[in-house]
């Protein structure tokens, strides 16, 4: 039963997260962004803060890269 539980549980919110996705994309474009800026968004939301460093972040954040 536990296991059923667990599939179930992660099956869910593997919908509710794509939900929010798509439901933060809707809301990405009304504000402006293009898909590529959406995208890029996204790119940068899936990555761990690790994966930057300190001079990396600044500059994708401020549009400089």
């Amino acid at each position: 039963q536990e296991t059923i539980n667990g599939a179930v549980d992660q099956a869910v919110g593997g919908l509710k997260a794509q939900q929010g996705r798509t439901s933060l994309r809707g809301d990405l474009i009304a504000k402006g962004l293009n898909d590529q800026e959406v995208e890029s968004f996204f790119e940068f939301a899936d990555k761990h803060p690790s994966e930057y460093g300190l001079e990396n972040l600044i500059l994708t954040r401020c549009g400089m890269e």
